[in-house]
């Protein structure tokens, strides 16, 4: 199940690197590490796998969020062992000492990295398109538009981000509007 899921889970220290103590065998499938070389204490530390910019961010996130729960979640981009940036995603949950103390973090690490190219392809398209793409809310108000409703109709952003949908339809075509709506 784990290797379909494209993932692998992994027990550290609660510690500045991330020591790991435990990591699944699909790491080197997804990492290009093998188990053995991450758990090597002359090895590279989980932490030191994550992108220098996600490295403080996700350390804080996940503290943050163990202060009010056992679980948390993190996105961040690591480094596989050929040097390709990837993007993961890990939910896990702490391991605490009899006096409540941190000691480890478990969880499971998934590759999300082609889910994230699928999402900026997916917004790319939405911004270039030459068509008025929108999200909007039950009410009809733009919740997210692209920036040919600005070239096209002539509106600002200003006018835009309180614009409704439903005030651009001709009364004519507003039982139809409501319908589908």
């Amino acid at each position: 199940l784990i290797e379909r899921l494209n993932c692998t889970m992994y027990r550290c220290h609660a510690d500045d690197d991330w020591t790991l103590e435990l990591i699944g065998p699909t790491c080197e499938e997804l990492l290009g590490y093998s188990e053995q070389s991450l758990l090597d204490t002359t090895g590279p530390s989980f932490r030191s796998l994550f992108h220098p910019d996600d490295q403080s961010r996700v350390c804080e996130e996940v503290r943050a969020q163990l202060r009010v729960s056992q679980h948390f979640v993190a996105e961040m981009r690591v480094f596989t062992r050929d040097g390709q940036e990837r993007w993961m995603w890990t939910h896990g949950r702490s391991l605490r000492d009899a006096a409540g103390r941190l000691i480890a973090l478990e969880g499971y690490l998934f590759d999300t990295d082609q889910q994230k190219r699928d999402e900026r392809e997916r917004d790319e398209l939405f911004l270039l398109s030459p068509d008025l793409l929108a999200i909007v809310d039950m009410d009809t108000t733009l919740q997210r538009y692209n920036p040919a409703w600005s070239a096209s109709l002539w509106y600002t952003d200003a006018e835009l981000v309180r614009l409704r949908l439903s005030s651009l339809i001709h009364p004519d075509d507003l039982p139809v509007f409501e319908l589908v709506r």
